[in-house]
């Protein structure tokens, strides 16, 4: 039987300090949950010394420093509603190694379907991980030595959890990371084997919660718990704007295409009630999206091909689309049938269908058809028992014409919903922790997911197939994210509890699943 792990008790000091931030629900769910069980997990790889590793220490030659603790003249951008806001649209805008070894030993996969990574073997045994009485993970470096570190590159210059990271869309070699230490990295992989800081945030006014790149790579916001968001230049390594999103910051989300006479434009949502779409070059608010009951924005969305429209989810558990240039809601979901208890924790949109996704902290998904003339949201199904704790992120992927939503959850499962089988559930992906993220390799049925067992794990979306255990961080994975474009070239970057960012190639995975045989459609959920 596979167990979740339990958060450490560092993170439930960490939790109880920023109790109303979204990104510690989770970790009260995954703690609350399991706290009476024994945990099990991949044993975990002895942080030691740089010297002791494959992966050298990061190099810092040429970083620049921005400590912003130290400029009492810091610009601040601030509410201000007396700007100019042109918010028109234009017409020129077109398994663990036990549970590997168990599957194996049931005949499930062959003995060629795990890939090992980096040309470093699994071992599978399993018999290398021991665990004291009470379940907690013995660290002696015997029992530590059966798990690889599955790195390509090691970054370990945070002094705290790393709760984000980001990928740059147009240059995979670029990676973002934000820790509890009040500090935002700037990392170049270029040279897997010697990753280097190329700019730091230091002295922020407290833990650095997102960060998330502009969609063409340009800009980077760095979101901070207290409500300041940092707008940096990438290439000229400055930040721009330091913005106050008046409250704390609960999300944010880049346009993906906003109209060309708009210009770069992020959306943040606050802790209270309000939605702020920022001009991001000139560092002002064009619209202030407020819902009426002032609930906690949880997350924002833009949806494709629409670009005057806003998704958010509140607190409150209702789903609200917005008319960004008249800054009003068009619809709400907040019948009891339509919201979700607890929350709406995360929204996706389907690849060509006007469908919006909404899943929440009770652990339901629904399936929304969204209008856009006049503007209406419309609950087509509910899958009231999708999970049985809050699903912490979705996402489409799989083959061009056979789309695949993926659902992970804090109670250790993903779960793959065939979207052209009226949402039939097509798998159940186990794991030994909450699933914190997922992320689908483009144009291929290859999902990868993160978990706070500490493993990143690649599947074949179709039949739920193991394809390849990624080790290396000896604590709970708090973020991923994904590179964009080429699958050949497919990585993912994690930010964990030990402190580290860890970056994984998926070249050999892709390339397994593009010369392999055609999978049949199953019903029947993966053991």
């Amino acid at each position: 039987m596979l167990f979740c792990l339990q958060l450490s008790d560092m993170f439930l000091l960490l939790f109880l300090s920023h109790a109303a931030h979204p990104l510690f629900p989770r970790l009260a769910l995954l703690d609350d949950r399991m706290s009476d069980q024994p945990s099990k997990t991949p044993a975990p790889v002895p942080a030691g010394d740089a010297a002791d590793t494959d992966l050298p220490m990061m190099a810092q030659t040429g970083a620049s420093v921005i400590d912003l603790s130290s400029d009492p003249n810091a610009e601040v951008v601030a509410v201000d509603k007396s700007k100019p806001a042109d918010f028109k649209d234009d017409d020129d805008d077109d398994a663990d190694a036990d549970a590997v070894a168990a599957a194996l030993e049931e005949g499930q996969y062959g003995d060629d379907d795990i890939i090992p990574v980096e040309g470093d073997a699994l071992d599978v045994a399993g018999d290398d991980a021991a665990a004291d009485e009470e379940g907690e993970v013995d660290g002696d470096a015997d029992a530590d030595a059966g798990v690889p570190d599955l790195a390509a590159s090691l970054y370990t210059g945070h002094k705290d959890a790393v709760y984000t990271v980001a990928v740059s869309p147009v240059n995979s070699a670029l990676i973002a990371s934000g820790a509890g230490d009040d500090s935002a990295h700037l990392i170049d992989i270029s040279d897997p084997a010697a990753p280097v800081l190329l700019l730091e945030l230091a002295g922020l006014s407290d833990s650095v919660s997102s960060v998330a790149f502009s969609p063409d790579g340009a800009l980077l916001a760095v979101g901070v718990m207290d409500g300041t968001v940092h707008i940096v230049d990438v290439d000229a390594r400055a930040v721009l704007h330091e913005l106050s999103v008046d409250g704390d910051l609960e999300c944010m989300s880049w346009h993906p295409a906003p109209p060309a006479a708009v210009g770069p434009t992020l959306a943040t949502g606050n802790s209270e009630g309000l939605v702020l779409l920022w001009d991001v070059i000139n560092g002002y608010v064009r619209k202030v999206l407020s819902s009426p009951r002032r609930e906690p924005v949880r997350t924002v969305f833009f949806p494709a091909g629409a670009p005057l429209l806003l998704v958010t989810g509140g607190d409150n558990g209702h789903t609200t689309l917005w008319d960004c240039d008249k800054a009003r809601s068009l619809a709400v979901l907040k019948s009891a049938q339509d919201t979700h208890e607890g929350g709406v924790i995360c929204l996706a949109q389907h690849p060509t269908q006007p469908l919006i996704i909404t899943a929440g902290q009770d652990g339901s998904v629904h399936i929304a058809q969204m209008t856009t003339t006049p503007g209406k949201l419309t609950v087509l199904i509910r899958l009231k028992d999708a999970h049985r704790d809050s699903v912490e992120a979705l996402a489409f992927g799989g083959l061009p014409g056979a789309p695949l939503l993926a659902t992970a959850s804090t109670d250790c499962t993903v779960k793959v919903w065939d979207a052209t089988r009226n949402w039939q559930l097509r798998q159940t992906l186990q794991h030994e922790g909450g699933v914190v993220a997922l992320s689908w390799v483009p144009g291929l049925p290859i999902l990868v997911t993160a978990s706070a067992d500490g493993a990143v794990r690649a599947w074949d979306g179709r039949d739920g197939q193991l394809l390849a255990l990624l080790t290396g961080h000896n604590s709970a994975i708090m973020a991923m994210g994904a590179s964009a474009g080429s699958a050949a070239s497919f990585r993912v970057a994690t930010g964990a509890d030990d402190n580290t960012v860890r970056v994984f190639d998926l070249a050999a995975v892709v390339q397994k699943i593009k010369t392999a045989a055609p999978v049949a459609a199953k019903g029947a959920a993966a053991k």
